[in-house]
């Protein structure tokens, strides 16, 4: 069907409307207990600070964190009907992760991928990767890097990506340590949000 020609005047039919339904996750609680004797807290430790309570809060928010940034990667979305336990999906649970990044050797490998999102109505906005990923895809910028005397640093990376058409758009190179050395993640960072209900 290429159009739907009216005739003039004609009254409107009915009228159609698309209800969009997404993926839904669950609830999943991080948790650390922290205990420290009044003595302990009273005496003060090397590297610890005059507050060994704050230092132990602190230590323990950061395992929280790295936890929370690997569930967001590998979650899996499971609720036990025996105890309650929760555990919320990630990104390979809710979308596609390529292991492409071993044979990642041109731009057009990720082009593709930003291509087939297109297809399915989805503009990818970044992509996210690991260390050597991330190396990967500087090395595609093929271009001299230039220093004048004045420069006291040299090198080169690159933090955006360009696709080969306008649609592809451009999209920001998120990198981090705890993504899979040999995979590549292209997404819609619109379509994704994280709730925090406590902190």
């Amino acid at each position: 069907i290429l159009s739907r020609p009216r005739v003039e005047n004609e009254t409107p039919s009915g009228a159609t409307s698309s209800v969009p339904t997404v993926d839904f996750n669950v609830l999943q609680i991080f948790m650390r207990r922290i205990e420290n004797s009044r003595t302990l807290q009273q005496v003060a430790k090397y590297a610890t600070g005059q507050d060994s309570m704050d230092y132990q809060r602190r230590l323990r928010t950061l395992e929280i964190v790295r936890e929370l940034n690997r569930a967001l990667f590998w979650g899996v979305r499971t609720e036990s009907s025996i105890d309650g336990r929760r555990r919320m999906g990630g990104l390979q649970f809710y979308g596609t992760v390529d292991p492409l990044g071993a044979a990642l050797s041109s731009p057009s490998q990720i082009n593709d991928q930003t291509a087939q999102m297109l297809s399915d109505g989805v503009v990818a906005t970044d992509i996210l990767a690991s260390i050597d990923i991330a190396r990967k895809i500087s090395s595609f910028n093929t271009g001299t890097t230039q220093t004048v005397l004045s420069d006291t640093t040299t090198g080169s990376f690159v933090t955006r990506f360009v696709g080969d058409t306008a649609l592809s758009g451009i999209q920001n190179l998120v990198v981090d340590s705890n993504f899979p050395r040999n995979f590549f993640a292209v997404v819609d960072r619109t379509r994704l949000s994280l709730h925090y209900l406590q902190t």
